[in-house]
Parts: structure tokens; C-alpha cells; sequence
């Protein structure tokens, strides 16, 4: 059975035109333009509204993808590891501006709902275009254009000066708001942070004064452990704590202990699975809203902040910061000083913490914008993490994992380092577009993992002649618990080592047998190059040299499970059921296969009856595959749990080589 990679083949498939010299900047495609767009290809997954970034509010729970680190979906992963591991459930801005004499001239909210903005020729704000700007959405390696995000998303929305008022006030802020997010995905360094560049202009015909911004998130960094630890309470995170960084201009949090149960779940784990599998810290990451550009204020200054804030959240109802706030000059108030907000969180010391969902808040201003005028706002959604393996290790001490924030700060650093230099950063080589994976054939257990060297042809758009072909070679990885790891490294392969590479195929072939039989795994390649001694695109960026840059190794992994496995054999007198008997958390360690019984020696293809020591059949599996071994989950026909007992399987084989064509045996369940 041949397993590819599931993520890179349709991106690079329309890239290798660009590849061969066919682009050097594209426009926009006119492929049509879509309500919700996603970011899910890095590590950090994102969902972008014509409006608002993340799922629209429902009550903290999450409807969508929202900073999930690592991003996955939840059908890759057979067994319940939590819900997926969301950092927020919704952000974006408030704007508010005055008119001339004073009076409130409009509030809008792009942060929570976004329900003004749509497509419709009747909405309050027209969406013009929501689209990912390069072909086959993908600035890979930034080879299309340098100063763009390899995932480039540009929506653009406009007061529409038709709109009709369903109430009396004609209360609106004629502005069109244009917005690009970046994002480098293939980037080992860079694939943990998603820049969003803001403008917005006024399309009036007078001032809009004393105008304010409040960014909004609902940051909830607990979300997938959660539903684990406290499975009584709705969603939502309660136990999230929040920080302000001025010096970083930095909002940012964390997981601490949720003061409302006894004992300290700050690092707490649990426990799911067989003897090797210990437990999880269920909060490692810390979480992230950074202000890397504001336009100067009414004050002259550039990049100030004008306030900050939290506000609690109901404990039972979707509450929010302008929950019963119905005026807008209530709202117009809060935006300005998020003190004023419902709930508001006014000290550090406040009980609230630990025990209640939060908002928090930045507000930005004032500016008087001038008809035609635009402000500008550029902030940075990243996540800092120590490595996974660290985070399933139950002995690792708590302040190991709490290094996640430095993590955070670097990565602030250099998110702030790419938008000063105009979203250019040393990229990495190009990684295989995909690879193979087989069966080692015969008696041998493991995997043959082969690639193309045709990504060896492609040079860095950063550098000319020789020095554009870095590539240095490519690192495999395998995980045997999750296809977000724990990565383990397995070995190297230096570019052109004839130990790996034919070249009569122009492949590269590397053999994995420390596999056992039956347990699952999955694979995942990266190219590096060794480094610069200048980046000639900006020299002062990196004095020292420009370190190795690496691939992530999210964009070229499998992401469904390979079971290592015998080849089939001829001889059903050989078939073994393991383990027999089967007690309960005697089986595998991943995920959903804590339960998992396993045929070995089977013939391929063959049918697999078991049956109750009464003689009822219990469950039948159709073996297909060309390996020698088959797993049953211990669920019956009718989708239950079968009960402790004896068991009787009966094997028809369909392989004409087969010396015998059934064979039948028994085994027991002790759960």
C-alpha cells in the first residue's frame, strides 16, 4: 500500500509554472471572492470573515478555527485528545468616530458579529473582495513576490452610501477598510505567526473626528483541555490569564489555575491510553496579539497606545464587553476607555481572574481623519510553545514549559523584524513536493520512505548564481503518537549522497526499520540549507551571518496513520491474535488505539469473522491491504463495545497462493 503526503501536492502542482521563470509578481486572479476564508497549511490555523478573524461569537464556543496551534482536524486523530486546541473564538476591531458638532457619528463592530458586512447590494458595507491573491493561493518560498506572505489573503469592504437605515438615527462611518494578512507557511522559524495589515480611509465627505479603535479578542488558551479536565462547565476557558506587555506592545496569556475547583490545574495532566502513554500538559502554548505598526495619533506619536482591558464574561450567557450597552454613546465610551466596559476587570488582583472567562481589549487613537486621509494598523496573531515532546512528558517541571513565553517574545521580535523589512525574511530551500511511502516487502518490518530531488532545481530568490541553490539535504521525522508529533528525527540525507540517492531515478530512498508490528506512525520530510554568510536583501538584519533555515515540517507529512506490518503470508496456520488476552489498557499507545486487537500473519485479501462463544458474529473486516496485519477496535456490528469473553475468529483467505483457506481460533477480552 503506498501512503503520500496529503499536503503539498495541490499547491505546488499550479506552482511549478513559477518554478520554471513563468511569474515574477502576479496580480490578483480573477477567481471569485468567499464570506470565510482559512488559513490551514502552516501550524497556525486561522479563519478570516469579510469582517471579523475567527469564528463568529456563539457563546465561546468554538464553530471554527481560531489561532488552532497545531492545527489539525479532528477526523485525522481516531481518539478523544480534546477538542481542538483553539487559542481564541473571535477578534477583530470596533471603530467609533464623532461628527463635527460632537455627536457620536457611528459605531461599527468588526470584531464580534461583522454582521454589517457582506456581499449583498444591501449591506451596510459592501465587501469588494475577499480572495487569496496568488495562484493556487501560494507565494511558496516567496518566489512570486518577495515582499508578500507565502498565504496572502486581501479583503477589502466600503461604506455603502445606499444603505437603508432600518432605524431613525442615521448613525454610519463612511470608511472602506482594506485588509492584507500574511503568513509564511513553509518556514520552521516563521510558520507561528499570521501578520494582518490594516488600512482605513475615510470615503466621506467630512472629518471623522476623535476616531477610536479597540481591538477585541476573546483569547480561551485552554480550549482543548478543557472539555478533559472540567467536562461539567460550558466552553470557554475560564482558567486563562492575560498580560499587557507595554514595552512589546503585546497582549498575551496563558493557562493558569482555575480557582473554582480545588487543587492546581495550571500543569495538570491526564490519563488515557497504555502504560507508555503517562498523560499531557494540557495548556503549553502561550497566546498573543502584537502591535507591530500604528499611525501617529492626534498626539504626533507613532505606534501609541491609547488604553488596554479585560472584562469578565457571564459565566452562563454570551456575554461580551457591550452586553446592555445600547446607546452608542455608551459604546463610544467603552471603546475609548475599556474601563467603562460591562464587566470590566479594573485590577490585576481582581477574583475574577482564574475563575471567569475574559476579554481583552486595546484601544488605539484618536485620529481626525480627513476625507480621502487613511490610518494604518498592522498587528501579529503568534503563539509561543515549547516542543510537543515536552508537553507529553509529565516529568517535565512546570517552569520548562512556562519558556514558552520567551518563545513568544522572540517570535514577537521577529514578526516585527519581517513587517520592518517590508515581509521579506531569509527563506528556506524548497522541501520535496510530496512523498511515498511503502511496505518493506517479505519478512521485513518497516517503511520505505522515497522523493523526488526535482525541488533541487529551485533556486533562492534571495541570492544570484551558485549560492541561489543552498539546498544541503533533508531531514526525516517520525511521530508514533499524533500527526502533530512529537517529532522524533530518524536521520539526514545529505543532498547527492549516493547512499540514498539513485540516480538513475533521480530518487532519494530511506528505510525506517525501528517500526513495530502494529503500531501506527507518521512521517514527515524537511529540506535545510547551511546557512549565509549575508543576506543581501538588508546586511544590518543579521551581522552575524544568517543562520540554516529549515522547513516546517507541517506542509509535507502524512496526516493519516501507517501501520507497520509484516507482508502477507501463505500460511494461515501462522495467524496470531495479539495481544491475547486482551486487557484493557494493554493495547497501542496512539490515540484510538488504546482498545485496538491485532491479526498477524494474515494472507492478503482475506475476510476476518469473529464471533461470539455462542456463535453470534460479532463483527466482520474485510482485510485488503498489502501488509499482514489487521486491527479490530473491539466494536461490534452495532457499534458498541463488545463485553468480556471468549471470542472465535474464523479467516477465509482469497489469496490463490495460500496453502490453506481458513483457519479458526479464539481469543479473549478482559475489560
Amino acid at each position: 500500500m503506498i501512503h503520500k503526503t496529503d499536503c503539498c501536492k495541490r499547491f505546488f502542482c499550479q506552482f511549478l509554472p513559477a518554478l520554471l521563470g513563468l511569474y515574477l509578481l502576479v496580480p490578483s486572479p480573477a477567481w471569485s471572492d468567499e464570506s470565510v476564508l482559512f488559513l490551514r497549511e502552516g501550524r497556525l490555523w486561522e479563519t478570516f470573515n469579510l469582517a471579523k478573524i475567527g469564528p463568529v461569537f456563539n457563546n465561546w464556543a468554538r464553530s471554527g478555527y481560531g489561532m488552532d496551534f497545531p492545527g489539525y482536524e479532528p477526523n485525522w486523530i481516531a481518539g478523544h485528545i480534546g477538542e481542538a486546541p483553539s487559542h481564541h473564538i473571535g477578534g477583530g476591531f470596533w471603530i467609533a468616530a464623532l461628527d463635527s458638532l460632537g455627536q457620536v457619528k457611528g459605531v461599527e463592530d468588526f470584531a464580534l458579529y461583522g454582521g454589517t458586512v457582506g456581499f449583498e447590494q444591501t449591506s451596510k458595507y459592501i465587501a469588494l473582495r475577499n480572495r487569496f491573491v496568488f495562484p493556487s493561493e501560494g507565494n511558496y518560498y516567496q518566489r512570486l513576490n518577495p515582499n508578500a506572505g507565502e498565504k496572502c489573503i486581501e479583503t477589502i469592504f466600503q461604506w455603502n452610501p445606499n444603505y437603508l437605515f432600518p432605524y431613525t438615527r442615521h448613525a454610519y462611518l463612511p470608511i472602506r477598510v482594506t485588509r492584507y494578512v500574511h503568513q509564511w507557511v513553509t518556514h520552521e522559524i516563521d510558520q507561528d505567526y499570521i501578520i494582518i495589515d490594516y488600512t482605513i480611509t475615510n470615503v466621506g465627505d467630512s472629518t471623522l473626528f476623535k476616531t477610536y479603535l479597540m481591538f477585541l479578542y476573546g483569547f480561551s488558551i485552554n480550549a482543548r483541555g478543557w472539555s478533559i479536565l472540567f467536562p461539567d462547565y460550558n466552553q470557554g476557558a475560564r482558567n486563562t490569564r492575560m498580560i499587557w506587555d507595554n514595552s512589546q506592545r503585546l497582549m498575551y496569556g496563558y493557562a493558569a489555575n482555575f480557582s473554582d475547583t480545588p487543587g492546581d490545574e495550571t500543569y495538570d495532566f491526564w490519563q488515557q491510553g497504555g502504560p507508555q502513554r503517562q498523560g499531557e500538559y494540557l495548556a503549553p502554548a502561550y497566546a498573543g496579539l502584537k502591535f507591530l505598526y500604528i499611525s501617529p495619533d492626534s498626539s504626533g506619536k507613532t505606534n501609541r497606545i491609547h488604553k488596554y482591558g479585560w472584562a469578565a464574561s457571564s459565566p452562563t450567557q454570551a456575554s461580551h464587553p457591550f452586553t446592555n450597552q445600547g446607546h452608542l454613546e455608551e459604546e463610544y465610551a467603552i471603546i475609548k476607555n475599556p474601563a467603562l466596559a460591562t464587566d470590566a476587570i479594573t485590577s490585576m488582583g481582581d477574583a475574577r481572574w482564574g475563575s471567569t472567562r475574559v476579554w481583552s481589549m486595546v484601544t488605539l487613537g484618536p485620529w481626525d481623519i480627513a476625507p480621502g486621509d487613511s490610518i494604518r494598523i498592522v498587528v501579529a496573531e503568534l503563539i509561543g510553545c515549547v516542543p510537543y515532546n515536552l508537553a507529553l512528558n509529565p516529568q517535565t517541571p512546570p517552569n520548562q514549559i512556562a519558556k514558552g513565553r520567551q518563545i513568544l517574545l522572540d517570535l514577537g521580535k521577529r514578526a516585527q523584524a519581517c513587517f520592518d523589512n517590508n515581509y521579506n525574511l531569509p527563506d528556506p530551500p524548497a522541501a520535496p513536493f510530496s512523498f511515498d511511502l511503502n511496505h518493506l516487502s517479505g519478512d521485513k518490518v518497516g517503511a520505505e520512505i522515497s522523493w523526488s530531488n526535482s525541488t533541487e532545481s529551485i533556486a533562492d530568490a534571495d541570492y544570484s548564481g551558485a549560492e541561489s541553490f543552498d539546498l544541503a539535504g533533508y531531514k526525516i521525522y517520525r511521530s508514533n503518537y499524533l500527526p502533530i508529533g512529537p517529532w522524533d528525527s530518524l536521520g539526514v540525507v545529505l543532498k547527492g549522497d549516493a547512499r540514498y540517492f539513485d540516480a538513475s531515478t533521480q530518487r532519494y530512498t530511506f528505510i525506517d526499520t525501528s517500526t513495530v508490528v502494529g503500531e501506527s506512525y507518521y512521517y514527515a520530510i524537511t529540506a535545510f540549507d547551511g546557512g549565509h554568510a549575508t543576506w543581501g536583501i538588508n546586511p544590518t538584519l543579521f551581522p552575524n551571518g544568517v543562520p540554516p533555515q529549515e522547513t516546517s515540517k507541517y506542509i509535507n507529512r502524512t496526516i493519516r496513520p501507517f501501520r507497520a506490518g509484516l507482508g502477507p503470508t501463505t500460511d494461515l496456520k501462522k495467524v496470531l491474535v495479539i495481544p491475547n488476552p486482551f486487557v484493557i489498557s494493554s493495547g497501542l499507545t496512539v490515540p484510538g488505539d488504546e482498545d485496538v486487537i491485532q491479526f498477524v500473519n494474515l494472507p492478503s485479501p482475506c475476510t476476518i469473522r469473529i464471533y461470539s462463544i455462542r456463535g453470534d458474529l460479532v463483527q466482520v473486516i474485510e482485510h485488503r491491504e498489502d501488509v499482514g496485519t489487521a486491527t479490530w477496535d473491539q466494536i461490534s456490528r452495532w457499534g458498541q463495545y463488545v463485553e468480556s469473553g471468549v471470542y472465535i475468529y474464523h479467516i477465509t483467505s482469497h489469496a490463490p497462493s495460500s496453502k490453506n483457506q481458513t483457519v479458526i481460533g479464539k481469543f479473549s477480552i478482559i475489560r
